[in-house]
């Protein structure tokens, strides 16, 4: 799932990359901006809700939803769908503190540039936010 902004092929290329083609459904996007998902408008869980019963049919067992404002709306969206739903910057944060935590860099020779290491002053400050 991801906004109107979003480009399907750029995400099917990067399945690709990562050896994910036959896991990947493809690509469901909205009509929504992404400052609709801010509004608390309860059409916009609908909207998202539709598209994802539509990837649910396709075939989807887990949907990774492409826009950090649609966090607060994920966990109604599952429950209506039934299947697992993921917010990818949630995810990528997750994956981010992963490889700090391990000392190691992040995926490498996939369709992403070369990450390049910067300090991390005042990460100490945000790590309350992530503790179980």
């Amino acid at each position: 799932m991801t906004p109107s902004v979003g480009t399907p092929e750029r995400y099917a290329a990067v399945a690709a990359a990562l050896g994910l083609t036959r896991q990947f459904a493809g690509t469901y996007q909205t009509t929504l901006a992404v400052a609709d998902f801010e509004s608390g408008d309860p059409l916009v869980v609908d909207t998202l809700a539709f598209h994802a019963e539509q990837a649910v049919k396709d075939g989807a067992e887990c949907l990774l939803f492409g826009c950090a404002g649609i966090a607060d709306q994920i966990r109604a969206i599952e429950q209506r769908v039934g299947v697992l739903c993921i917010p990818s910057v949630a995810a990528g944060v997750s994956q981010a503190i992963a490889c700090l935590r391990h000392r190691q860099a992040p995926l490498a020779g996939g369709p992403f540039r070369q990450v390049h290491h910067k300090p991390l002053a005042g990460f100490n400050a945000l790590a309350r936010h992530y503790a179980r």
